[in-house]
């Protein structure tokens, strides 16, 4: 327990921003934040005593700090050459006694935490920061908010005693401070180009690196030359190795590299990418994790003396995973609904061959080394986005079950205003119903907005992702009342055999003004009974006629979409006539970050794709951002959200 410090955050200044900038309708963020963690030393051996400092803002001036705990650190069980650690880090707010009624500080005072570490082993360390605001009194056991940041730092080896250091080679994910829990390096489809880092630890300057990368897929099959699917087409020198030139050549699959300065330039002592290197994926090459380890390397001192490698206790490598998922739980060769009705039912320990214990380490999506519902939210997130499971059906991996599934449009599509409109589909599951999924086609001048269902006995479970172009992927299945306790499994057992009768609401939107009409297509349409086998699907009407709506009323801003977003979104606003309109974004602050419009448009519905940049082309960080609209005395605002 430390002492009861005063925190304050962004939300007066928001507030007082936001209202100068007549944006005073907004209400302020709601949640509290963990900003940032570093340590001191910056880049500490195992013979530095090591100070971690975390920092963040409260959502009220009036909050308190009232605990700060770190854990001791816990090794992870990782394959890699290197140990990982992981520390955790909870942070314990207070909100204010509503009792006082005192005033709230008006000077914002960010917290700052520090806790010593003191020597840590040779290693990779996580620190999993997690902040949470409890209701007055603080010893509530309900948080009603929390953050979360994760940060990475390395311990080098033990130069200080030796006087000389060993440097290592590595695998990094671009754009990941902490490990990637799929084991990827990097992800690509077929077609596309993968792309990672080679990282150097280094507690000496370096003058020189010498290396290969390797691709050594014939370990696997005898049959398969990886130089037939992956090819080396860039390396280049990262920021971190200021001064110096890459020279490469590709041999196959091979990138041969040499990292040198005609300067004299040195890398400093630490730890970070030191090359950035792609590969193009061809688009035959066949959806696998491809290995990439390190062929004869050598590193030099700016003297020309060698530099010797640490040992370690397992070979370096990365992944290249192209078109691969962690969620291919039958291995029929992709990722779909059939997959997660299998792990629902593994969740639920139901007695059965589907669940031996030797699988249930590979349902592990998250790799928190547990298996619950976190897992199925994480396989589903990776089924939608990701290419494989949406194409024809692969076929069957046993005999298709005898019942059969029905998936179509119910009635006609309706406008219930110019920018709302409705249809419904109809999913008769059948006896067996497991679960289905299928592709909902965009056409014309029409798409879908949002997607409900009806289920008033809470049985079902409803996932959809609607892309920038519009077209939805959808997945539908039979939760089984997931929970833990007693009767878990057999209440679930019980809905096998059971006809579904399953409605989904459609919300759509006007892509833009016309006559001309539009439609919805079903497609793609895959089946999985209630034990996780093929179930047929037919489709009934599974194309839908939707007539044109014209935009009229006043001036609206449509919801952005996808929001949440990582890389980019599209925000849209309708006009009645033309007219003069303006878009601009603004943060928590109240500062602006982009215009995206300021100037005339014509009556429709106008989209605009934002990168997630500021109007000087920087990336903007993770938070809330406020869109706000303005056309004559039409003034709208909405909130999206960035994720890292």
């Amino acid at each position: 327990m430390i002492s009861r410090t005063t925190a304050c955050t962004l939300v007066l200044t928001a507030a007082i921003a936001v209202s100068a900038l007549g944006l005073s309708g907004l209400a302020p963020p709601a949640f509290a934040t963990v900003e940032s963690a570093s340590v001191v030393p910056t880049t500490p051996t195992v013979c530095d005593s090591v100070r971690l400092v975390v920092a963040g803002t409260l959502s009220s001036p009036c909050y308190t700090i009232h605990g700060f705990r770190v854990g001791a650190p816990e090794l992870l069980p990782t394959m890699g050459p290197i140990p990982t650690y992981r520390i955790p880090v909870r942070i314990r707010a207070e909100e204010p006694n509503p009792a006082i009624g005192a005033p709230c500080p008006a000077v914002i005072e960010p917290y700052r935490l520090a806790e010593e570490l003191g020597k840590l082993r040779f290693g990779n360390y996580w620190v999993d920061a997690t902040e949470y605001v409890h209701p007055f009194p603080a010893d509530s056991t309900a948080p009603i908010d929390s953050s979360r940041i994760r940060y990475t730092f390395f311990v080098g080896s033990d130069s200080c005693r030796t006087g000389e250091g060993c440097v290592l080679l590595g695998f990094g994910a671009t754009g990941f401070d902490y490990p990637r829990l799929d084991g990827c390096t990097a992800r690509a489809n077929p077609g596309e180009r993968a792309c990672f880092d080679v990282t150097l630890m280094n507690p000496v300057p370096v003058g020189a690196l010498q290396t290969e990368i390797v691709i050594p897929l014939r370990r696997l099959d005898p049959l398969l030359d990886p130089s037939t699917f992956l090819v080396p087409v860039s390396v280049i020198a990262t920021p971190r190795a200021a001064g110096f030139e890459a020279a490469w050549t590709a041999d196959g699959s091979t990138a041969k590299i040499v990292l040198y300065s005609t300067t004299g330039a040195a890398i400093a002592p630490g730890r970070g990418a030191v090359l950035h290197v792609c590969y193009a994926v061809k688009a035959e090459a066949p959806e696998l994790a491809y290995p990439l380890r390190f062929g004869p390397s050598l590193v030099s001192s700016p003297g020309g003396e060698a530099v010797p490698f640490c040992p370690t206790f397992a070979e370096i490598e990365g992944r290249i995973c192209v078109g691969v998922s962690r969620c291919d739980l039958n291995g029929d060769g992709v990722g779909d609904v059939r997959d997660i009705v299998r792990m629902v039912r593994c969740i639920l320990a139901i007695p059965s061959e589907l669940c031996p214990d030797s699988l249930r380490a590979e349902y592990d999506c998250n790799g928190d080394g547990a298996l619950d519902v976190r897992d199925v939210v994480c396989c589903v997130r990776d089924i939608l986005t990701r290419d494989g499971g949406w194409g024809p059906d692969p076929g069957p991996s046993g005999a298709p079950s005898l019942d059969v599934a029905r998936v179509g449009f119910e009635g006609a599509a309706t406008w219930t205003n110019p920018l709302e409109g409705r249809a419904v589909i109809a999913i008769d599951g059948g006896r067996a119903f497991g679960g289905v999924q299928f592709l909902l086609h965009s056409r014309g001048l029409s798409r879908v907005r949002d997607i409900a269902i009806e289920d008033p006995r809470g049985m079902l479970a409803l996932q959809w992702d609607v892309g920038i172009g519009g077209d939805a992927r959808v997945m539908v299945y039979n939760r089984g009342f997931i929970e833990s306790g007693a009767g878990a499994a057999s209440r679930a057992a019980g809905l096998a055999g059971e006809v579904v009768p399953i409605r989904l609401f459609l919300t759509l939107e006007p892509v833009a003004e016309g006559a001309a009409d539009g439609g919805l297509a079903i497609r793609s349409l895959r089946g999985a009974t209630y034990e996780g086998a093929a179930l047929s699907v037919e489709g009934g009407t599974i194309d839908l006629h939707v007539p044109a709506s014209s935009v009229a009323g006043v001036a609206s801003i449509l919801p952005a979409r996808p929001n949440p977003f990582l890389g980019d979104t599209e925000i849209s606003f309708a006009l009645p006539s033309d007219a003069r309109a303006s878009v601009r974004l603004f943060d928590v602050g109240g500062r602006l970050v982009r215009t995206l419009h300021d100037g005339s448009a014509t009556a429709g519905v106008h989209r605009i794709r934002w990168d997630g940049r500021d109007d000087r082309g920087r990336t903007v960080g993770v938070g809330i951002y406020f869109v706000h609209f303005t056309s004559g005395s039409v003034v709208r605002t909405e909130r999206i959200l960035r994720l890292r």
